[in-house]
């Protein structure tokens, strides 16, 4: 729970934004004829796609998405 709180709410906007997430997911993943949309994640966590998928595993969201892809990590990015 604490992760999820770290991750998805802020002091600083009132509600719960997770759901508010996990709702604008559920709209923007289907078309208007209601055909599935791919969506996908492009991630610069050094941790990799698995902290990324186990992340929205938690927080519930993880079937919203298709693919999740990490960047190369490069010497002169620090994320």
């Amino acid at each position: 729970a604490d992760l999820l709180m770290y991750n998805f709410e802020s002091p600083f906007v009132k509600g719960n934004r997770l759901e508010r997430l996990r709702q604008m997911l559920k709209e923007i993943s289907c078309d208007p004829d209601g055909l599935r949309r791919t969506l996908t994640i492009l991630t610069a966590n050094e941790q990799g796609a698995v902290a990324v998928l186990n992340l929205l595993r938690m927080a519930g969201l993880a079937d919203f998405f298709s693919a999740i892809w990490p960047m190369p990590v490069s010497p002169r990015r620090r994320v």
